[in-house]
């Protein structure tokens, strides 16, 4: 097999960073293989580590239903390990289930729940005490699944 230049080769390894290094800011050197690590071809940047990988992923398939005056919503968690089987349900790994709920107002929270299962209903009562004159704008949601170590991961967003 011929190397393509430029191309990924098992020669990469990951940084290894520890969780007490998230937040800081380190200076990161890259130099030519076999080379020294300092002089001309030497290249340097000052990077600060955020941990954003290790963050649980979005949710998916976020719909709303109405019943009733309800709003029903429900979602499926992703697994950011272990989740490529499909012979059963994705595993949670995370030490506990938990999904934050922001229901907003153009981009500012007007509600914000956690709840302990991929789904929530929004009311007929939350709506009102949420949105006393109707909504401003467009009356959307974000659901983010939580990790005790980790935080909030990204989130997904859909209309109310």
């Amino acid at each position: 097999m011929r190397a393509v230049p430029g191309a990924l080769t098992d020669a990469l390894v990951r940084a290894e960073v520890s969780d007490l290094e998230r937040g800081l800011a380190m200076t990161w050197r890259a130099a030519p293989a076999g080379g020294p690590p300092a002089g001309e071809s030497m290249t340097e940047t000052v990077a600060v580590w955020r941990g954003l990988a290790l963050r649980p992923w979005s949710p998916v398939h976020l719909k709303t239903r109405m019943i009733g005056a309800d709003a029903h919503l429900a979602w499926i968690r992703r697994a950011r390990l272990h989740g490529d089987g499909w012979e059963s349900e994705i595993p949670l790994g995370e030490e506990r289930e938990v999904y934050r709920v922001e229901v907003l107002d153009g981009e500012t929270a007007v509600r914000t729940v956690e709840v302990g299962a991929p789904a929530f209903v929004y009311t007929a009562a939350m709506r009102a005490a949420d949105f006393p004159g109707g909504p401003g704008g467009a009356a959307r949601v974000r659901v983010a699944q939580g990790s005790a170590i980790q935080g909030w991961g990204a989130s997904v967003d859909a209309l109310l």
